[in-house]
């Protein structure tokens, strides 16, 4: 089961979203994020303190503003409640940095549940990998490799500009921030033999 996740961060490309949403999936929007939407979501979960109770035909969760999870994560909890299997996030990046962390972190925890999520906005996917990823070349310029919890140990990086073999990835380090795929590949490939990573593709705003 699919789930899309409409977080309200502040100065969102709404045509974009709206473009790129799969509204086959369960549309759960998160407090604000139902004032990007041009149609009405499966879901309007929030406490409405960054914006008012909608007045709508869809179903509506008012949550208590003194609570121990955001809006957004909330909405995750009540995806893996319904069976999701993949969950995208739009409209998640941005403003607080504090908000954008703490959704980077609702990836992490979407991995541990076994569910395939990504955040999704004009020039960024994020997602996290425990084992293997592929790496297309196309639509983004970059990729970048981070390693969470910890060192990666066995980290490699084939059919990109800056290829890596078994490398011991440290958590703070940055050398595998933007890379490529190479030339004359169709694709880069990443594996990790233990650890965390979280991936990032990326381009450059005009």
């Amino acid at each position: 089961m699919k789930v899309t996740i409409v977080a309200g961060a502040p100065h969102q490309d709404r045509a974009f979203i709206n473009k790129n949403i799969d509204r086959q999936s369960f549309v759960i929007a998160a407090d604000a994020g139902h004032r990007i939407l041009d149609f009405e979501p499966d879901l309007i979960v929030g406490d409405f303190d960054s914006s008012e109770r909608p007045d709508c035909s869809c179903p509506v969760v008012t949550l208590n503003p003194v609570k121990n999870d955001s809006d957004t994560f909330d909405c995750v909890q009540r995806a893996v409640e319904r069976g999701a299997t993949q969950i995208e996030f739009f409209g998640a990046l941005g403003g607080r940095i504090d908000h954008t962390l703490a959704n980077i972190h609702a990836l992490i925890y979407c991995a541990q549940q076994g569910i395939d999520a990504k955040i999704i906005d004009p020039g960024n996917v994020l997602y996290v990998c425990k084992d293997k990823t592929v790496i297309p070349k196309g639509t983004f310029h970059y990729f970048s490799v981070y390693s969470l919890f910890g060192p990666a140990q066995g980290l490699t990086i084939t059919g990109a500009k800056y290829p890596l073999q078994d490398h011991y990835l440290e958590q703070y380090a940055q050398l595998t921030l933007s890379n490529e795929v190479a030339e004359d590949c169709a694709q880069a490939e990443i594996y990790v033999k233990k650890g965390t990573l979280l991936i990032i593709l990326s381009n450059d705003f005009a």
